[in-house]
């Protein structure tokens, strides 16, 4: 539903578009406007721990090593053949499901005291630094590594604070959680459309504009989606946040 979106844009903008370029942005392996990156990524990596708990469907630690594994293979292969982006923060997924499986073991560790919990968190910030560093100044493989443990870390150190401190705010609670994958794949269409008026000479205004018409355009989107969803298989959808 989303790419539709784009196409239609596409479409009304009279941009040139080939009927197979569209058909690969529906699988995320071409662009038609949108983060083709993100679907393509998401695709496979459910895909790839579809196929991890059929193949070991009683054994956690064994299916996550397979898809460690696969996450690697991807990782090598779309470095190779596809854009940069398609391959730099894959390994967030895998680290996210390391976290949740071994999740109260890895918080009682670093929780055990405010001296413990302090040295995690100013290594985590500390490898973040520098891995992101050492990313800007290299190339090839060392820099698609060093990207992966720049975006681990990003990520830890948000998932550090909310082991100890509790921020309740419904607008962050739906940033981060339902509203995240129309947010995050429909940003681009307020900076487009805003782009074509006065406020892309005012940076601060444009900025606050896209935010604030994304928010909006994102919760519309769920809410047409929910509404879809809900007459096309008699349920309510339900969706959570990994």
């Amino acid at each position: 539903m989303a790419v539709t979106i784009y196409l239609i844009i596409g479409l009304l903008a009279q941009r040139p578009m080939t009927l197979p370029h569209v058909l690969l942005s529906y699988l995320g392996l071409a662009t038609i406007g949108n983060s083709a990156w993100y679907i393509f990524i998401i695709l496979f990596l459910y895909l790839l721990t579809y196929l991890a708990w059929e193949l070991f469907p009683t054994n956690n630690r064994r299916a996550i090593a397979f898809i460690i594994i696969g996450s690697g293979a991807y990782m090598l292969i779309a470095g190779w053949l596809l854009p940069e982006y398609y391959a730099n923060t894959v390994f967030c997924y895998v680290a996210g499901m390391l976290y949740a499986h071994y999740k109260t073991a890895i918080e009682r560790a670093v929780c055990r005291n405010w001296f413990r919990y302090l040295t995690v968190g100013l290594g985590a910030l500390i490898i973040f630094a520098a891995s992101y560093l050492l990313c800007a100044k290299t190339s090839g493989l060392i820099r698609l590594a060093s990207y992966q443990v720049a975006g681990i870390m990003f990520a830890f150190c948000f998932v550090w604070l909310a082991m100890r401190f509790r921020i309740h705010n419904p607008v962050l609670a739906y940033i981060g959680g339902p509203g995240m994958f129309s947010i995050y794949i429909l940003q681009r269409i307020p900076m487009m459309l805003l782009k074509r008026t006065g406020l892309a000479s005012q940076p601060v205004l444009y900025f606050i504009s896209v935010l604030v018409v994304t928010l909006l355009l994102g919760w519309l989107f769920d809410k047409a989606y929910g509404t879809v969803w809900s007459y096309g298989t008699g349920r309510r959808k339900t969706r959570t946040a990994s």
